[in-house]
C-alpha cells in the first residue's frame, strides 16, 4: 500500500496523564496507537528499543507490536489514540484495549498494512519536535469526544494531516 491511500479510522482519543505509582503492563495492541508527548519526561519501550517521550515527541507503535510504558513523574501526559491505517475495521467501533503479552491472541489483530514508499511507518515511528501536529491533534481529540455529526471525517481528516506531517 502507498501512504497516499492511508484513510484512518480513530478509535479512540484522549489526554492520558500518567501516574508514577501505576505499572504500565508489557502489552501488545491489536490496533495501531500514537503516543504525543504533552509534559514530562517519560520512556516508552517498544519492539525493544527506548524511546524517550520529552515534550514534542511522537511515538506511533503498529498494532502487534510490544511496548510498556515508563512514566518518570505525575506530571507526564500524552495525547494518545487508538486508530487503523485504513477503514477495514471500522466496525469495531469501540476501544480496543492492548493485551497483556501472556494472553495475546494474534487471531484479533488489526493487521497494519505495509507502506510500500513510507516504510518508517511499518513497525514503530519515532520523532521529536514535531510540535506543529499538537494543535491538530487537541482538535482530534475534541472531535472525537464530542462527536457532532461528521465527526469521524474531520478526526480522519486530521490525523491523516498529522500523519503526512511526521512522516515529513
Amino acid at each position: 500500500m502507498f501512504f497516499k491511500e492511508i484513510s484512518p479510522f480513530v478509535r479512540y482519543a484522549r489526554y492520558m496523564p500518567l501516574q508514577t505509582e501505576v505499572q504500565y503492563v508489557h502489552c501488545v495492541p491489536y490496533d495501531a496507537r500514537l503516543f504525543y508527548a504533552q509534559k514530562g519526561k517519560s520512556t516508552i519501550v517498544a519492539d525493544g528499543v527506548e524511546y524517550q517521550m520529552i515534550p514534542g515527541a511522537v511515538l506511533i507503535i503498529n498494532s502487534g507490536v510490544e511496548y510498556q510504558i515508563f512514566p518518570d513523574s505525575d506530571n507526564d501526559c500524552y495525547i494518545a489514540m487508538n486508530f487503523d491505517y485504513t477503514r477495514e475495521f471500522e466496525n469495531i467501533k469501540t476501544p480496543v484495549p492492548p493485551a497483556r503479552v501472556s494472553v495475546y491472541d494474534e487471531k484479533l489483530l488489526m493487521k497494519a498494512p505495509v507502506f510500500e514508499d513510507a516504510p518508517e511507518m511499518n513497525k514503530v515511528f519515532y520523532a521529536t519536535d514535531v510540535t506543529e501536529i499538537e494543535k491538530k491533534l487537541k482538535t482530534l481529540v475534541r472531535e472525537y469526544n464530542v462527536k457532532l455529526i461528521h465527526h469521524e471525517i474531520k478526526t480522519s481528516a486530521l490525523l491523516s494531516q498529522c500523519l503526512a506531517e511526521c512522516v515529513r
